[in-house]
């Protein structure tokens, strides 16, 4: 889709990677969380993204000229 990959060679890796397709064919099996993940690291995850997300929308707001909570 690209008509500029053409320029630096960008077909000819293509082409291996699909001569061979059980490289891309390694999937593991996911464990199930043990208890540090359950307890601690999603809840730190969680919070995190909550403080992130909030902070984000803060700046947007404030840089088009919107009213802001802080």
């Amino acid at each position: 889709s690209n008509p500029f990959v053409a320029l630096v060679g960008g077909y000819e890796k293509r082409a291996d990677k699909k001569s061979n397709p059980e490289k891309n064919k390694k999937i593991g099996k996911i464990r199930p969380d043990d208890y540090i993940e359950r307890e601690h690291l999603r809840e730190y995850a969680s919070g995190k993204s909550k403080e992130i997300t909030f902070k984000l929308f803060d700046v947007y707001k404030k840089s088009h000229g919107m009213a802001s909570y802080t």
